[in-house]
């Protein structure tokens, strides 16, 4: 048996990695609930329908879109990828572990689902700047066949077979890691598998869009997380203020439990730290974080 990272979503806000093989669900589809009616459904239903998926994935986009909060990430990502060397049709997106959006209602929008409409949302905003196409790169372990065929088809969005686990580099291309309350152990994958990047003369800007990564540096985690730890001192945090959304309240949902402790950590241009440090020999799916 494969041990694969699968997300376990608790009210959509909050994943751990957990050991097993395929794809998991949080509940079995039924042919009642999908035959149900959209606007009978609740937060513990799924949507099977691609237009009403796409209509409310549009009005969470409309109420991101012109919020305090999305502009603050537009131009923080703008002015990054603007100082690159590289060609900016180079620059891309690989988003890890927002669950499922479709498990969602019309009267209270999952998390999921606003988490997705903001990678959009910048997705479309970094592509009007550059004028060259954004590649969007998906994965969750937990994502259902209509949410993989709706992103491919609707939004062209590409989805990963292969769960990496978060060791995916990024080759010389400028890229946002976009991973909301993931696992601390997937940022430790991101950071490893990137380390010779980070470490290049011609350093290509790598962007995180998830947890502060200080708050994972305390001596419990310093065995466990040493590509974290060593890269700390050459970050730059930048929190983003769920109070920037105060303008989106309006929209159904818990979209402050969405984006609640996300911070946007950038690092430094010259980063001179010498051989990747060797991590403890846990294993991903035996890490005390998983289950």
């Amino acid at each position: 048996m494969s041990n694969e990272w699968i997300s376990v979503s608790r009210d959509d806000k909050k994943r751990v990695m957990r050991k097993g093989a395929g794809w998991r669900r949080r509940r079995p589809m039924t042919a009642a609930s999908k035959d149900a009616r959209y606007a009978n459904s609740s937060i513990d239903d799924y949507v099977h329908d691609q237009k009403v998926m796409l209509s409310i994935l549009s009005d969470c986009q409309r109420a991101l879109a012109s919020s305090r909060f999305h502009q603050r990430i537009f131009d923080v990502c703008g002015t990054s990828f603007a100082h690159s060397d590289t060609s900016p049709a180079c620059l891309q997106i690989i988003c890890y572990g927002i669950g499922n959006f479709s498990r969602t209602s019309s009267t209270n929008y999952s998390s999921s689902l606003w988490q997705l409409a903001e990678v959009l949302c910048l997705r479309q905003e970094l592509q009007g700047k550059s004028a060259y196409s954004v590649p969007l790169y998906f994965y969750d372990p937990c994502s259902t066949n209509f949410e993989q065929v709706f992103l491919m088809e609707r939004l062209q969005v590409e989805v990963l077979a292969d769960n990496d686990r978060g060791r995916r580099a990024i080759e010389g291309n400028p890229t946002l890691f976009y991973m909301p309350h993931c696992p601390a152990r997937l940022y430790e994958n991101v950071l490893s598998a990137n380390w010779d990047e980070l470490h290049s003369e011609t350093s290509t800007p790598l962007l995180i869009l998830g947890n502060s990564l200080r708050n994972y540096c305390n001596p419990l985690y310093t065995l466990k997380f040493p590509c974290m730890k060593s890269l700390l001192p050459y970050t730059t945090e930048i929190r983003l203020d769920d109070k920037t959304l105060d303008d989106c309240k309006i929209a159904p949902g818990n979209i402050v439990g969405a984006f609640n402790d996300t911070y946007l950590t950038l690092f430094a241009s010259v980063i001179k730290l010498g051989p990747q440090p060797t991590s403890s020999p846990e294993r991903d799916d035996e890490d005390p974080e998983l289950l």
